[in-house]
């Protein structure tokens, strides 16, 4: 998934979509940092 957001970041920068569909792709970006920590730190199955 990590892939895949970075993919979809990227085509959304070049282009030029609107800023609210940045501001929720960097939301979905966070939350999957955090599910990804929350894993790791054995808090999440």
């Amino acid at each position: 998934m990590k892939d895949t957001l970075l993919l979809i970041r990227n085509i959304a920068n070049q282009t030029k979509a609107p800023d609210e569909v940045m501001y929720w792709l960097e939301d979905v970006q966070e939350s999957f940092d955090q599910a990804l920590k929350a894993i790791d730190e054995g808090q999440a199955k």
